[in-house]
């Protein structure tokens, strides 16, 4: 199963919702209840982009090398990523495309830091573990 493009909430639950922390380059991606949409879009290698509607920034890692607990930021600049159906029917894991970066692939999840509200970062993928995954609910 693949995301179709167009707009979404990209939810960990129905009222925590992926969100930038204000509307500037390099602000943190936080877990909060928003109403900010995603511009999800295929490219033609079978990635995706997610685009913030409001403000145009990119979902993307703070720094290009990829590593556990690399934050999210907002930027310019295009990120690819792969989405990927989890164990859970409906629910999808955002992951790091081109496979293994030192043995281990890396997805979309909460950061090792316990604050509120918490920040999101990649974190080592974890196939089965459903509160890795994520949902897109579709904006009519």
């Amino acid at each position: 199963m693949t995301i179709p493009n167009g707009i979404y909430f990209i939810e960990k639950t129905e009222v925590q919702v992926l969100t930038f922390q204000n509307n500037e380059e390099k602000s943190f991606v936080i877990l909060i209840e928003s109403d900010q949409t995603w511009i999800v879009k295929e490219t033609s290698d079978g990635n995706y982009t997610i685009q913030n509607k409001g403000d145009g920034y990119f979902l993307a890692p703070v720094d290009k090398q990829i590593y556990e607990n690399n934050h999210l930021v907002s930027k310019r600049d295009l990120f690819e990523w792969r989405i990927q159906p989890s164990s859970v029917p409906g629910r999808f894991h955002i992951v790091v495309p081109g496979g293994p970066v030192d043995g281990r692939e890396f997805a979309v999840d909460l950061a090792l830091e316990l604050i509120i509200p918490p920040k999101i970062a990649l974190r080592s993928l974890r196939d089965e573990d459903p509160s890795q995954a994520w949902f897109f609910r579709k904006v009519d």
